[in-house]
This record gives structure tokens, C-alpha cells and sequence, in this order.
């Protein structure tokens, strides 16, 4: 894990700075998640790197799609940072839409939680890179926040397949770097933080919980 006491490294280039939890917590309640309508806000995250990349002139094509893919070597401003936060922020939404889905009588429920997979991997991956174009593009902060962002992401993602021990050990990053962010931003901001954090917990205790149940399954079954 990055340096959680280490906000103020300085690099050669001019460095992008971006509050990660707090923007996509802005646009998810600006945009449909505080109703849980999670197709809207795919539907507004399409819409919005769709004019970003319009704006920044990386436009995939219209009558033949060219894939553009945002890579370190050409994010040069917050915009493109952005971009990626939005498709991140799309397939997570996307996979929690169809979630939704699961309670729904007559649904191909194995079908459905391949698709959410599918989804939450996607945005796990997207994350990563986001963390590792910060890395090389941002700030130490930014960096942070991309740490907490791609652990909570990727925790998700293995909590949902099953994978409770690594799922813990990821929310337990995020949660450790949102704390320092709560102790360091102004009273209004880090209710944001703070929400994050609870909402870490929880999963935690879903995560540990299923983690007991494995172990008492397995002792069962030992003793058989």
C-alpha cells in the first residue's frame, strides 16, 4: 500500500489533482443513485465521457468504431483522469442495475450473475489503471485516492465471486486511507469520507461473516 503518512512527494512534471471519492460521489447522487437507479447513471456516465472525449478530440469514430484507449502517454489533463473514472463508474453501475435483476421471478439468475461479474471485473480493471496512470500523472493525494478507489473496487468485485479473505484485505486499504482523508479534510468533505467508510464496514462485516460460515463449513466436513 502507498504511504498514508506521505501526502506531499513532489515530481518533475506538472501534476494532476483530482478528489476522486468526492466527485463520483457527486454525480452518483446528482444522477439517479440515491433512488438506486443505477441505469440512469450509466446512462449519464456514457453521455458524459462521450462529450469529454468530443471536447479533448478522442472521439472513437461514427460510422467505424477506432478504440482510443486513455493511456499514461496521453493524459495530460484531469479530463482524461475523468474519463476513466466515468467508464469505471458505468460498469459498476451496469453490474449493480442488473443485480437488481436477481429478485426478479423468471430471471436466468445464472446467466444474470455472470453478466454482474463480467461488469464488476471490468470496473475493477478500469480502476487499476486509473491508480496507475496517478502513479505517473498525479499528485500524491490523487494517488491515495486512486489506492482507496481501485482497493474498494476490486474488493467489491471479489467479494461478489466469493473470494472473502483477499475481498477483506482490500477493504481494509480503503478504509485505512479513507480515515486519513477524513482527519485532513474540512468538516463538510469528510461526511463524504466518513459515509465511504461506514459503507466499508459493512462490507466487512459481510465479508467476515461469510469468511466464518467457509471455516465452519469446512470444519464440518473435516470432522466428517
Amino acid at each position: 500500500m502507498t504511504d498514508v503518512e506521505n501526502l506531499t512527494t513532489n515530481k518533475t512534471f506538472e501534476q494532476i489533482r483530482i478528489d476522486i471519492l468526492l466527485n463520483t460521489t457527486n454525480m452518483q447522487n446528482q444522477n439517479g443513485i440515491r433512488l438506486n437507479d443505477y441505469g440512469r447513471y450509466a446512462k449519464f456516465c456514457k453521455t458524459k465521457i462521450h462529450k469529454l472525449r468530443k471536447t479533448l478530440k478522442i472521439t472513437q469514430g461514427k460510422r467505424k468504431f477506432n478504440k482510443i484507449e486513455i493511456s499514461t502517454d496521453i493524459v495530460t489533463d484531469v479530463r482524461h483522469l475523468l474519463i476513466l473514472i466515468l467508464n469505471c463508474e458505468r460498469k459498476w453501475a451496469i453490474g449493480m442495475a442488473i443485480k437488481q435483476q436477481l429478485t426478479s421471478i423468471g430471471q436466468d439468475v445464472k446467466k444474470l450473475r455472470a453478466n454482474i461479474k463480467k461488469k464488476f471485473k471490468k470496473a475493477a480493471e478500469v480502476s487499476k489503471q486509473i491508480l496507475e496512470i496517478s502513479k505517473e500523472r498525479c499528485d500524491t493525494q490523487t494517488i491515495l485516492e486512486a489506492e482507496a478507489y481501485y482497493s474498494y473496487s476490486m474488493a467489491n468485485y471479489l467479494l461478489f465471486t466469493r473470494k472473502f479473505q483477499e475481498a477483506l484485505d482490500l477493504f481494509k486499504v480503503s478504509a485505512k486511507i479513507y480515515e486519513k482523508f477524513s482527519s485532513i479534510k474540512d468538516s463538510i468533505e469528510s461526511i463524504v469520507y466518513r459515509d465511504r467508510i461506514n459503507a466499508i464496514k459493512n462490507s466487512i462485516r459481510l465479508t467476515v461473516y461469510n469468511l466464518n460460515v467457509n471455516k465452519k463449513f469446512k470444519i464440518k466436513h473435516l470432522k466428517i
